[in-house]
């Protein structure tokens, strides 16, 4: 009996083990996603602001809604194309990164790859 005991604490052990490692690079993915959406996201929300504040605010001068317009025409690129290029950029920085981490975390699929490239 304390062979059987043994065998399955030694398999729990490693279950738990897998399970926890697992967590981790689910984890890690999603940190990573955050962090390579942060950009787009904070541009996002700054740029809605920005909208809700000049339509909503009513009591609004004509000097203070000039100054407003030249601010957003002086950074015109930061504001019509930045969104647009931070949008496909973070996608594309998170989705060549994610097989890097898979390729680190997982060691099934990274004998599948070798042995995918090895065979090429």
């Amino acid at each position: 009996r304390s062979q059987l005991a043994a065998v399955s604490l030694s398999s729990m052990t490693s279950r738990s083990a897998r399970t926890v490692h697992a967590a981790k690079t689910v984890m890690l993915v999603t940190v990573m996603y955050i962090v390579t959406q942060l950009p787009f996201v904070l541009v996002a929300l700054q740029t809605l602001y920005k909208r809700i504040k000049l339509y909503t605010d009513e009591a609004m001068t004509a000097e203070e809604y000039i100054k407003m317009i030249d601010i957003a025409t002086s950074f015109q690129f930061f504001y019509k194309y930045f969104i647009s290029f931070a949008g496909v950029y973070c996608v594309l920085v998170n989705s060549a990164l994610n097989p890097v981490i898979y390729l680190f975390r997982m060691s099934r699929f990274r004998e599948y790859f070798v042995r995918q490239w090895s065979a090429a």
